[in-house]
């Protein structure tokens, strides 16, 4: 992406976008730092690019440091569209939810559009509650909605791998490594942990009122979706210490 300037760095790569060990500032933080630039306004994926190309480098070189930052994934997204010549929603639409029956899954790059039976979180209000929506449309790192239905679909890719075969799925569970050979419990889009209860993978997520933890262990038959209705919790944290409690069970 030669329009990213100096935050573009030569040696970074997608592999290193994916790992989290190239990493740009993360583009959230940077509009919420800036006293002009509000993440609750509405912008656009080239307003978001463009904060990211003033930057005058990298948090560190890539492959010397692990850093989750949401930049890594929203700048995948772009390039998913820039080398296929479709939106990630198209592409994950035509490549991904469609082939597995996913029907209401969807990202949303369009905080307009009216989406059937959405469920909307709510903050206290005088003696009441008001909804709350958000009028961000970048995607990548996030956005996307879906019901329990399609994470039932979604569970059964896990372990049926009909998109990728097993080769995909052992290469989503591969951890990354840094330059200096320190392992890390990162793999492709997910944290990847030994646990006494067998190899633990999980990743958790968050929009304007809503968290979600979703973790699966080696062995149990089941991932488990674990909605968190607060954001006082922490996904990983929460996910973790339910998950314990529940070994196998199944959430639909």
């Amino acid at each position: 992406m030669p329009n990213l300037g100096a935050a573009r760095a030569d040696s970074s790569t997608a592999v290193s976008l994916q790992l989290e060990d190239a990493v740009c500032h993360d583009y959230i933080t940077l509009a919420e730092d800036l006293s002009d630039f509000r993440t609750v306004d509405p912008h656009t994926e080239k307003d978001y690019v463009s904060l990211l190309a003033h930057q005058k480098g990298l948090n560190f070189p890539p492959g010397t440091q692990f850093s989750y930052r949401n930049s890594n994934y929203f700048l995948l997204g772009i390039v998913v569209k820039r080398v296929t010549g479709m939106t990630l929603r198209q592409f994950a639409d035509r490549q991904i939810f469609g082939p597995l029956g996913m029907r209401h899954t969807h990202f949303e790059d369009d905080h307009t559009e009216d989406v059937r039976n959405r469920a909307t979180g709510y903050d206290p209000s005088g003696h009441g509650f008001s909804a709350v929506r958000s009028s961000f449309d970048q995607v990548g790192d996030g956005g996307l909605l879906t019901t329990l239905n399609d994470l039932a679909l979604w569970d059964q890719e896990y372990y049926e791998n009909k998109l990728g075969g097993s080769d995909l799925g052992r290469l989503l569970l591969t951890t990354g490594e840094l330059r200096d050979g320190t392992k890390l419990d990162y793999a492709f889009g997910l944290f990847v942990d030994p646990s006494p209860h067998g190899l633990e993978v999980f990743h958790g997520g968050w929009l304007p009122r809503f968290q979600h933890a979703t973790r699966a262990v080696s062995g149990a038959p089941h991932i488990r979706h674990l909605p968190l209705q607060s954001e006082q919790y922490s996904s990983r944290t929460t996910g973790c210490e339910y998950c314990r409690y529940l070994p196998g069970r199944r959430f639909r």
